[in-house]
């Protein structure tokens, strides 16, 4: 017979509150497993609810268990003035639910709910020890976005023909991930979760829930996760081993110790040294490297320690800047182009342009002006070698034969008014007619 709830609040005294308060809002339970017929202890720690100082306060959660799918709602007491920790007791019954009695059966999960935090615990059944087979752990207890989950563990007398289910619950009860991990001969699983996949959007404590071959052999562990961003990130200039080229970049969690360039595979390899997962973005002048088919601008291959990876790349005439994604312990990062050039005469900031060229840039981006008065200029400057091309095309004196893309004129008028400066202005007209863009 069930005690009747007075009682039951009564003789809270006489348990053993031996809950971990570490993770707040979170319910935990004294024990893992329970008997139909006893007692569970419930504890939850939850600084905000402690309004009034010199009262011993209370909070309500939900409780819940396979045969007693409604549930019922159980009342937590603070366990003293200004303490923020609330608990009390619940009797695990056969019976039907009533106030501090919950209807449980053998084998029935126990869920309690505390705003969108859970905490489930088992009922024994004949085929349940209170010794789960299954070990579980994380490599720490607390995440930022970004960051990799390295979830490992074993399984005491699995059967390797059969997967290890992991299911990760989020703080408001949903599931965002599942995956099914190979089980070794050996009887130990592994795997990596990368937190800047869809679903990690919420900071508060999620639960990796991890079962093999039947649900009643299962385990979890609760981490803490941070949705806000909360790596470092550097931003610096590194040179081009063997070569006078610096190349800006910036990468979090981590730090880049060598460039080298293969000339003969048209490739940069960057040597990196991280602590998590993160992303390298690197600027790459188009006079350093490109990227080029007979259609233009063609996709660079990136390789994250020998095997392909994915990126995001802007560009613009002067450069392309390309964002790398990599997971923890990544060693290399190698971006493989068409063209390759760490020793080129790069115009230099203090290149002096006459005034009447960039007047000239002016007045065509405003349409004042035509094209061939623009094409003087750029004339003028391949003649006093301010900009060096390979082979200047040929002209046969036919207008046809001149040709810039109207969108040349907004960075004519940028550059004109300042806000590109001279170097960028000159590679990236350097690039363009060495590419047969522009002919001039």
């Amino acid at each position: 017979m069930a005690l009747k709830p007075l009682f039951a609040i009564g003789i809270l005294a006489i348990f053993s509150v031996s809950a971990v308060y570490s993770v707040e809002y979170l319910p935990m339970f004294d024990k893992n497993t329970y008997s139909v017929g006893e007692w569970a202890v419930i504890t939850v720690e939850d600084a905000s609810k402690n309004a009034l100082v010199d009262v011993a306060e209370s909070i309500v959660i939900d409780l819940q268990s396979n045969s007693d799918t409604v549930g019922i709602q159980l009342k937590l007491v603070e366990t003293g003035q200004n303490t923020g920790i609330f608990t009390s007791i619940i009797q695990l019954s056969s019976s039907p639910s009533i106030e501090n009695v919950l209807y449980v059966h053998d084998g029935d999960s126990i869920h309690a709910m505390y705003l969108s935090f859970i905490k489930t615990a088992k009922i024994k059944s004949d085929s349940y020890s209170d010794l789960s087979p299954i070990l579980v752990s994380t490599d720490k207890a607390d995440y930022k976005v970004g960051e990799i989950i390295v979830i490992s563990g074993s399984v005491s007398g699995g059967n390797s023909s059969y997967d290890v289910n992991l299911s990760i619950i989020d703080p408001h009860g949903n599931t965002i991930y599942t995956e099914a991990v190979d089980l070794s001969y050996v009887q130990k699983f592994s795997t990596e979760i990368n937190t800047e996949i869809t679903g990690w959007s919420d900071s508060g404590n999620y639960k990796i829930l991890v079962w093999h071959e039947s649900e009643y052999t299962q385990a979890e562990i609760v981490f803490s996760f941070s949705s806000t961003y909360g790596k470092q990130k550097t931003t610096d200039t590194i040179k081009i081993f063997n070569s006078p080229i610096n190349l800006d970049y910036a990468i979090t969690s981590g730090k880049i110790t060598l460039v080298r360039a293969d000339l003969g595979k048209n490739s940069l390899f960057f040597s990196i040294d991280v602590s998590s997962g993160g992303h390298l973005t690197v600027k790459l002048p188009r006079y350093v490297m490109d990227s080029q088919d007979e259609d233009g601008d063609s996709d660079y291959t990136v390789l994250m320690d020998y095997r392909n990876a994915a990126f995001v790349e802007k560009q613009n005439p002067n450069e392309r800047t390309l964002t790398v994604p990599y997971i923890h312990n990544t060693k290399s990062i190698e971006i493989v182009g068409t063209f390759l050039d760490v020793d080129p005469s790069a115009p230099s900031e203090s290149t002096v342009i006459p005034d009447w060229v960039r007047n000239n840039a002016e007045w065509w981006s405003k349409d004042l002006i035509g094209e061939s008065d623009f094409l003087s200029g750029i004339e003028y400057l391949i003649i006093q070698g301010v900009i060096q091309i390979p082979i200047i095309p040929a002209n046969n004196g036919s207008e046809s034969s001149a040709f810039v893309p109207l969108w040349i004129k907004d960075i004519a008028g940028w550059w004109a008014e300042g806000m590109v400066s001279d170097s960028e202005f000159v590679n990236g007209l350097q690039y363009l007619i060495s590419q047969g863009i522009i002919t001039v």
